[in-house]
């Protein structure tokens, strides 16, 4: 068995050995127009793999992310840390609901103060590997927060294969966020437990080709990756993987592209192109992770870029005619200004459309908030440094005087109606200073 877990990176790190016998390696759709996602608490990812020995038993490895922000976590004064402890069992049965695995453990997690505030994105990984004969079984992982006692469950089918019924077989197959190699050979590799590619430009499938002849051989395999709409497969690409085999387990990971790819759900299937039959299909899906729930309509989302889109970007988005067109300018366009592309979040989206929610909140009168011109000036700036609020007076019109000290900026907002519509006594335009 083994556990791994981040401290201070947003992700974990795990080192692949392509000479090594030890390797570690659905979602309801929903339109970008209905974007108010029910979060998961954590999520898992059973993956599959051949043994490489003479036992007839698989390796199941489960993959297990929580998110910290999940997390209740406590701080203790004297240690100038925060701290959580979370409980988590595993329960494996087959078809017979016989439990082949029913183990209990539990995890310390700890930040420093000044860590603790950079935690917000990062999340915790556990991995356990078990010992398993052929056949169908259900995974059940459930985790209590020992701070606040709350409790969550998620569950999963696997199928796990006999390894040796044939010459070649695929291992199940991980999705992989970030993909490097170390000057030591290392294949160093980012887990995408989620299965969830929407927050990346790119990101690649790890899997192992298992050859149990006794010489090198050359194999071609088709792959395809398609979208399920209405439980049909639309094919969005496809091609051909040639390998050169040696005997034994080779470790193998691909690259894609998600640039393309629209909301919803995908799978990806490899096939023997020799015997043209399915070896492995996983499934997966396109969403924006922890989107803005503020987000219900791809129009006024589009509309409320105005603030941060320059005018040929606004104009790309603003010009596209269809939904699809729509939504695949809208996530190009966030995705060029995030500041993370390796990570599921863009953090610099979820704080522009948290600005726009707080300004409705704030300063819509008949007009939403974020149309006003205080609530444009909050979006482009944040809060302001100081206010000055100049009530209603005999011979004086309501104002409010708004600096910003650290880009040494004025606005001043007046009131012409008596009726809560504060207007800039100078419009700015083309504004340039940001606090993004």
């Amino acid at each position: 068995m083994k556990f791994f877990k981040i401290t201070k990176t947003f992700l974990i790190v795990l080192a692949l050995f392509f000479a090594s016998n030890v390797s570690y390696s659905q979602l309801e759709e929903k339109s970008i127009t209905n974007l108010n996602y029910e979060k998961d608490y954590f999520y898992i990812d059973p993956i599959v793999f051949y043994t490489g020995d003479s036992s007839a038993n698989s390796r199941v490895d489960i993959y297990i992310e929580i998110p910290l922000e999940n997390i209740q976590f406590k701080f203790i004064s004297s240690q100038n840390k925060y701290t959580a402890n979370i409980e988590y069992s595993i329960l494996i049965v087959d078809e017979t609901n016989k439990a082949f695995v029913n183990e209990k453990f539990s995890s310390d997690i700890s930040y420093t103060k000044d860590d603790r505030l950079k935690s917000k994105y990062n999340s915790e990984y556990i991995i356990k590997s078990f010992s398993l004969p052929s056949g169908k079984y259900s995974v059940e992982v459930e985790i209590r927060d020992k701070n606040n006692q709350n409790q969550f469950s998620e569950s999963s089918i696997i199928h796990v294969n006999n390894f040796q019924s044939s010459d070649f077989t695929l291992s199940d197959i991980m999705f992989v966020s970030n993909y490097e190699e170390g000057k030591d050979g290392k294949k160093i590799i980012t887990p995408l437990v989620t299965k969830n590619v929407g927050g990346n430009k790119t990101f690649y499938v790890f899997f192992e080709v298992n050859n149990l002849s006794d010489a090198n051989i050359e194999k071609k395999f088709d792959y395809k990756i398609s979208k399920i709409d209405n439980n049909k497969k639309n094919i969005v690409s496809a091609g051909t993987f040639d390998y050169i085999l040696k005997p034994g387990k080779n470790q193998k990971i691909e690259k894609f592209s998600s640039e393309d790819f629209l909301t919803g759900n995908y799978s990806i299937e490899i096939s023997d192109k020799a015997e043209n039959k399915n070896l492995v299909t996983k499934e997966f899906n396109f969403r924006w992770t922890d989107f803005p729930v503020t987000i219900k309509d791809l129009d006024v989302a589009i509309a409320q870029c105005i603030y941060f889109a320059n005018a040929d970007e606004f104009d790309k988005l603003r010009n596209a005619k269809t939904r699809l067109e729509k939504e695949k300018a809208f996530i190009n366009f966030w995705r060029s200004k995030d500041p993370t592309p390796n990570t599921a979040k863009n953090e610099v989206m979820l704080d522009y459309y948290n600005r726009v929610r707080i300004a409705n909140e704030r300063y819509s009168t008949h007009f939403p908030g974020w149309k006003t011109d205080m609530g444009m000036v909050y979006i482009i700036f944040g809060d302001p440094s100081n206010i000055e609020r100049h009530p209603f007076t005999e011979g004086t019109k309501p104002y409010e005087i708004w600096d910003y000290y650290d880009v040494n900026r004025r606005f001043i907002f007046v009131d012409n109606t008596g009726f809560g519509d504060y207007r800039l006594t100078e419009p700015i335009w083309n504004e340039k200073t940001r606090s993004y």
